[in-house]
């Protein structure tokens, strides 16, 4: 379960999400155009169909590319990836061998040490099979740590032409890899993080193979900034949220400001706190009564604060 299943899957929260306006045309395409055209061009075609894991390999090549171009190495340690869950869940000699060898090629490549070759692009599919791995518990052990040749040309196509829309992944202030929240919220709802900030600006990234307005996606990033809101000393705010999909090199965007604008988020999150805080809520069925009347008290803090980023914006 995660915050993303529950806004599927938990009535009330559903409900409650899906009573926000459509926020379609405050969204902002970065070539000024139409955000969400009818009949978008797709720069990277899949031939056949492309696995889930695809979309995993890819959000480790692309925080590779980001820490290369702006010359800030933040996953350093082989803890600092997601995929090192399922490494200690499989708990095999081999597999932690190939991990430690895969996060030192990938720190070359990010020191700029080495260029992008095939292994490093074959190695992010290795990571994207064991987050695939962990995050559905499910998958083909035995070559879990071999890639196909197909996906590895499908990732090299989609980090080529990534590259030549570097200018989106550009910082002024900073990046932050794979943003967590705070431990209480996080814990709450059983588990979230995002994929991407630059500067400011929180982006979720998604290689589907069409690119058009969901607004299941408007309201996962709705979710994870109300998130980055409840977490003690979250840094940097958010003031963007966007979507980039490297199939057709867009990328498209909404301010939080204009998020206010469309409804009021402060009663929103009291509702949302409400839901998640019952004693019924699913969410926190993994947790302690202790844990969980603990990790309650700070949200609630968290969010009655006065200078609560989501707060000051109403001011």
């Amino acid at each position: 379960m995660s915050i993303t299943s529950l806004i599927a899957t938990n009535d009330k929260l559903k409900s409650l999400f899906a009573a926000i306006s459509n926020l379609k045309e405050s969204f902002i395409g970065m070539d000024g155009g139409d955000p969400f055209p009818s009949k978008p061009q797709i720069i990277v075609q899949r031939e056949g169909r492309a696995s889930p894991m695809i979309g995993h390999a890819y959000d480790y090549l692309l925080r590779a590319y980001v820490q290369r171009l702006n010359g800030i190495h933040e996953e350093r340690e082989n803890g600092d990836l997601a995929a090192v869950v399922a490494v200690n869940i499989l708990d095999r000699k081999n597999i932690y061998e190939a991990y430690t060898g895969i996060v030192e090629r990938r720190n070359a490549y990010i020191t700029g040490e080495s260029p992008i070759t095939q292994a490093i692009v074959g190695d992010s599919i290795i990571l994207g099979q064991l987050e695939q791995y962990y995050r559905s518990g499910t998958g083909d052990i035995p070559s879990i740590l071999q890639s196909r040749d197909e996906d590895v040309h499908d990732l090299q196509r989609l980090i080529q032409a990534t590259e030549r829309h570097h200018q989106c992944f550009q910082a002024t202030q900073g990046i932050t890899c794979n943003p967590r929240f705070g431990q209480a919220i996080t814990a709450l709802v059983d588990g979230a993080d995002g994929d991407l900030m630059i500067d400011n600006t929180l982006i979720d990234i998604k290689t589907e193979s069409e690119f058009r307005w969901k607004i299941g996606q408007s309201r996962q990033l709705i979710a994870y900034w109300i998130m980055s809101c409840l977490s003690p000393g979250f840094t940097p705010e958010i003031n963007h949220l966007a979507l980039w999909n490297p199939r057709y090199c867009r990328m498209v965007s909404i301010s939080v400001e204009d998020i206010c604008r469309a409804f009021n988020v402060i009663d929103f999150v009291d509702s949302f706190i409400a839901i998640i805080t019952a004693d019924n809520f699913e969410g926190s069925a993994h947790l302690s009564p202790d844990q969980r009347k603990s990790h309650i008290q700070s949200v609630k803090e968290t969010w009655n604060a006065a200078d609560n980023p989501t707060r000051k914006l109403y001011r």
